[in-house]
């Protein structure tokens, strides 16, 4: 999950009164799996070249993988994570209540999630509707990388990529580890793009799209 932390004002409505409530916005960023692989120093990774991809060599042995839940504090650059050897709907529970917990209780808690199944489940709607101080907003489906937590996972990633690991107990004190002094020192992540731009280009591409034969054209043209 993401999480975004806003201390700022946000305005809300009850019984026709407007009270006033400090928020934190949780981009709660949706789960990635981490393999847990070991290879021997002579068969480490195939490096990239002109006429093939990176690859890893037959004898690469996989161990396992596990699931990291990460809430991303986007205005601090600190995370609220939560390992698990699964992604259901218990697990994504329990990294709820651990926002709960680790989230002050005068705060509004905003959660920005994936269009998942599993954080839409019946006894985690049943939990959301008890602790209304929870709201979630979800992005459009194949749009997660709108959540800026991907930005975390990206660094992340960069970081277990080239090493090896004998066990997911190996994976996860290296996650964890890196976790811990990615807190100590957190950094944000920022936005550079202009909203503008980013619509122009997606103007132009549906442009270039339109001006493509359709798919049936092209077939029927063939045939002919």
């Amino acid at each position: 999950c993401r999480t975004t932390r806003a201390l700022k004002k946000s305005s809300g409505t009850s019984s026709g009164c407007t009270s006033t409530r400090r928020t934190r916005r949780w981009c709660c960023a949706a789960t990635r799996n981490h393999n847990a692989r070991h290879w021997s120093a002579r068969n480490r990774v195939c490096p990239l070249g002109i006429g093939h991809i990176r690859t890893k060599t037959h004898d690469c042995v996989r161990h396992g993988t596990l699931t990291l839940f990460a809430a991303l504090n986007y205005l601090e650059g600190k995370l609220i994570t939560r390992l698990a050897a699964r992604h259901r709907h218990q697990e994504w529970l329990a990294f709820l209540k651990t926002i709960d917990e680790q989230t002050p209780g005068d705060l509004a808690i905003h959660i920005i999630a994936d269009n998942y199944a599993t954080h839409k489940h019946p006894a985690v709607t049943r939990w959301l509707d008890r602790h209304a101080r929870f709201h979630m907003h979800y992005t459009p489906t194949a749009s997660s990388w709108m959540n800026l937590v991907e930005r975390f996972f990206r660094d992340l990633t960069e970081f277990i990529t080239e090493k090896s690991f004998a066990s997911t107990r190996e994976l996860a004190d290296a996650i964890i580890a890196f976790l811990a002094a990615r807190n100590d020192n957190p950094r944000r992540y920022v936005w550079k793009a202009k909203g503008e731009d980013i619509l122009r280009k997606i103007d132009a591409a549906r442009q270039a799209l339109a001006a493509l034969p359709s798919a049936s054209n092209a077939v029927s043209e063939t045939a002919h």
